[in-house]
C-alpha cells in the first residue's frame, strides 16, 4: 500500500508540474500576443496619424518636413529654390560681399537661361516614401526609428558647371592680379631685352565651383568665403638665358614665309618678332639645360593665319536632296573639304625655324570628307513621310527671324544616315558672325556681352517635335529655363546652347532619313522622309502641367540701342512651373520604347529694354515705373 501510494503521488505531482509548464507557456504566449498587438496598434495608430504626411525625422535639404503633406513640402521647397535662384549666392571676399547671380539674362529669351535646375518633385516623393517601403515589418518599425535617427533627403541640382565658372569669373576677374611671365621685348631697331616677371594673386575657381555646387545642393544661401592665393610667375628671368640668346640670333637672320600649292604669304619682321615668346618646355630638360625655350605665341600666329585659312579652306559639302513630284532628287552635290590646321602649321614653323633651318613653312591642311557622298539616291530608302513637326515664331524680332532662316537653310535637305545619332549642334555648325548670324546682348554677372544664336531654339523645338512624331528615340533633350510663347504648348520644347545642351536623337529606322525644313508664314515646318517600318507612335498634343508659378515683377534691361530713358517692351510675362508627358513607340516585333519628358521652368517676367543714361553701367536696373 505504501509503495502504491508513493507511485500515485509521484504521478500526480508530475501531472501538476506538466500542467503548470503548459499554463506558463500559454501565459507567455498570451503576453507576447498582447504585447505584439499593443505594439502593432501603437504603430498602426502612428501610421494612421501621419497618413498622407511625411513622417517626423525626415528633412529635405535642411528643411524639416515633419508632418507636412507632399503638397505643402513642395510649396516650401519651390519657394526656397526660387528665392535662391532669384537672389543668387553671396561671395565673401575678405569682408566684401559680392553677389553671384544664378541667371543669365537677355532681351532674347532663347539666350536667357538658368544654369541650375532642381527636380523638386523627385525630392518630395523620396521624402514621403521614407518609412513606406520595403517589408511590412520595416513599414511598422521604420517610422519609429526616425524618431531617434533622422534621415536627410537631398535635392541634387543639375548644374552647367562651365556657365557657373563663367559667372564666377565675370564677378571676380577684375579683382585678380594675374601672374606675368618674364617676356621678350623687341624694339623697332631689333634690340631684344627681357621684361621681368610678376607674381600674381588669383582665386581658386575649382574650389569656388565645388563650394557653389555644395551650397546649391543644400539650398544654402549663407555667404561663401573666398580667398585669393599667391601664384608664382610661370617663367622667371633667371631661366631665360638660352632662349634669349636664340631670340637674338633669330631676330637678326630671318622671317618666315608660308606656302600652299603655288601660293606664298610672307611675314614681315615686326609681325614675326611679335610672335616670339618664352615657353616652358613640354619635355623634361636634359641635365644642365633650362626648362624655358623660345617659342611662338599661338594666338598671335593663329590671328595671322585666320585670313589665310579663309582663302585656303573649302568646307565639306554633303549631298542634299529634295522632293520633286514625289521623287527624291539631288540639288547639291557632295564635296570633300580642306581645312588649314593652324596648330600643326605653328608646330611645323617651330621645327623649321628653331631646328631644321630655313624659313619656308608649307601649310598643314586636313581633308574632311563629305558625310553624305553623291550617289544613287534610289538606294537610300527614302520612300514616304515619317513625321512632321511644327512651331510658331509669330512676333519674332527681325534679328531672330534672320537667324532662324539661316538655321532652316542649313538643315534643309540633309541626310541622316541609318544608325546615326543626330546632333543638332553639329548639324548647324559654327554659329557666329562669319556664318551670317546676328548677335544679341546677354548679361552675365556685371558684364554685358554679345552672343550669337538667338532664335535657334526655335529650330531645336521643331526638330524635337518632328523626331517625336517620327517615332525616333530621343537621346538628349533639355527644356528651356523659361516658358517662352514661341514654344507653346509648354513642355514640348528643346533648347540648345553650344556645346551643351545639345538635342540628339537616333535614326534607328535602318534607312537614311531626308530632313526637309521650310518656313510657311510664321510657322516652321520640318518633315522627315524615309522608310516606315510600321512602328506605332503615341505622343500627346500637349504636356500635362503639374504646377504653375507667377511670372514675378517686371524686369528692365539697359541697352545702348535706345535713347536714354526710352523703353521698349520685348517680352510679355510667362509663368514658371513644371510639366510632364509620356512618349511611347511600339515596334513591329513587339518591342516598346517608353520615355518620360519632365520640364521645369523658371518664371519669365515682363521684360523691357531701357536706354542707358550717361551715368549707368552695364547691369540690370529697376528704373522708375512708367
Amino acid at each position: 500500500m505504501t509503495l502504491r501510494a508513493s507511485v500515485s503521488s509521484s504521478r500526480t505531482q508530475r501531472a501538476r508540474t506538466h500542467r503548470g509548464v503548459r499554463y506558463a507557456r500559454w501565459f507567455v504566449l498570451a503576453c507576447i500576443v498582447c504585447a505584439s498587438a499593443l505594439v502593432a496598434g501603437v504603430l498602426g495608430a502612428y501610421q494612421w496619424q501621419y497618413r498622407g504626411r511625411v513622417y517626423p525625422g525626415v528633412s529635405v535639404a535642411g528643411l524639416v518636413a515633419d508632418g507636412l503633406t507632399p503638397a505643402q513640402l513642395n510649396t516650401l521647397l519651390v519657394s526656397r529654390r526660387d528665392a535662391l535662384l532669384q537672389s543668387g549666392l553671396w561671395l565673401d571676399i575678405g569682408g566684401e560681399m559680392i553677389n553671384l547671380p544664378l541667371e543669365i539674362t537677355s532681351s532674347d529669351p532663347d539666350l536667357a537661361r538658368v544654369p541650375v535646375e532642381y527636380d523638386v518633385t523627385a525630392a518630395v516623393n523620396a521624402a514621403y516614401r521614407v518609412g513606406r517601403g520595403g517589408t511590412l515589418w520595416s513599414q511598422l518599425v521604420e517610422p519609429m526609428r526616425l524618431r531617434w535617427i533622422s534621415q536627410e533627403i537631398a535635392v541634387p541640382p543639375t548644374m552647367d558647371e562651365s556657365a557657373i565658372r563663367e559667372l564666377l569669373y565675370a564677378v571676380l576677374g577684375n579683382r585678380e592680379t594675374p601672374p606675368l611671365a618674364a617676356a621678350l621685348e623687341i624694339n623697332a631697331l631689333g634690340t631684344v631685352r627681357v621684361l621681368p616677371e610678376r607674381d600674381g594673386s588669383v582665386f581658386d575657381y575649382d574650389a569656388a565651383v565645388t563650394e557653389v555646387k555644395r551650397r546649391l545642393a543644400d539650398l544654402d544661401t549663407s555667404p561663401i568665403p573666398l580667398r585669393m592665393t599667391a601664384v608664382p610667375a610661370p617663367i622667371r628671368v633667371t631661366e631665360t638665358e638660352a632662349a634669349f640668346a636664340q631670340a637674338q640670333m633669330l631676330v637678326g637672320t630671318t622671317t618666315p614665309a608660308f606656302t600652299f600649292k603655288d601660293r606664298r604669304w610672307n611675314v614681315d619682321a615686326a609681325t614675326f618678332q611679335g610672335w616670339l615668346e618664352f615657353q616652358r618646355s613640354a619635355d623634361p630638360p636634359a641635365a644642365g639645360q633650362s626648362p624655358v625655350v623660345l617659342g611662338f605665341n599661338a594666338a598671335a600666329v593663329a590671328g595671322f593665319l585666320a585670313p589665310i585659312a579663309a582663302e585656303v579652306d573649302v568646307a565639306p559639302q554633303d549631298a542634299k536632296l529634295r522632293l520633286e513630284n514625289g521623287k527624291v532628287v539631288e540639288f547639291q552635290v557632295s564635296r570633300d573639304g580642306i581645312a588649314l590646321d593652324i596648330p600643326s602649321t605653328t608646330q611645323r614653323m617651330a621645327e623649321v625655324l628653331l631646328g631644321q633651318g630655313g624659313n619656308v613653312i608649307p601649310l598643314a591642311v586636313t581633308v574632311a570628307p563629305a558625310k553624305i557622298a553623291t550617289g544613287d539616291v534610289n538606294d537610300l530608302g527614302i520612300r514616304e513621310l515619317l513625321g512632321v513637326g511644327t512651331s510658331n515664331a509669330a512676333g519674332s524680332p527681325k534679328n531672330r527671324w534672320h537667324n532662324i532662316r539661316i538655321g532652316v537653310n542649313t538643315l534643309n535637305g540633309i541626310l541622316i544616315a541609318p544608325g546615326e545619332e543626330f546632333s543638332l549642334i553639329k548639324a548647324l555648325g559654327e554659329v557666329d558672325k562669319e556664318h551670317g548670324y546676328l548677335a544679341e546682348l546677354v548679361i552675365k554677372g556685371d558684364r554685358t556681352v554679345p552672343e550669337f544664336g538667338g532664335g535657334l531654339c526655335q529650330i531645336g523645338t521643331t526638330v524635337f517635335r518632328v523626331a517625336l512624331h517620327s517615332g525616333l528615340p530621343i537621346t538628349e533633350r533639355q527644356n528651356h529655363s523659361f516658358r517662352i510663347r514661341y514654344y507653346n504648348p509648354a513642355g514640348m520644347d528643346a533648347t540648345i546652347y553650344d556645346p551643351k545642351p545639345d538635342f540628339r536623337f537616333l535614326n534607328d529606322t535602318g534607312h537614311s532619313i531626308l530632313f526637309l525644313a521650310e518656313i510657311k508664314g510664321d510657322d516652321l515646318v520640318f518633315s522627315f522622309y524615309g522608310t516606315n517600318d510600321g512602328r506605332i507612335i503615341e505622343v500627346p498634343e500637349k504636356a500635362t502641367i503639374l504646377s504653375s508659378i507667377s511670372s514675378g515683377p517686371v524686369r528692365y534691361i539697359e541697352t545702348d540701342e535706345l535713347k536714354p530713358g526710352e523703353k521698349r517692351l520685348v517680352e510679355k510675362p510667362a509663368p514658371g512651373g513644371s510639366t510632364v508627358f509620356d512618349y511611347k513607340v511600339t515596334y513591329p516585333d513587339g518591342h516598346v520604347n517608353e520615355q518620360e519628358f519632365k520640364s521645369f521652368y523658371r518664371p519669365w517676367p515682363e521684360t523691357w529694354l531701357v536706354g542707358k543714361t550717361p551715368s549707368s553701367t552695364d547691369a540690370t536696373i529697376p528704373p522708375a515705373s512708367s
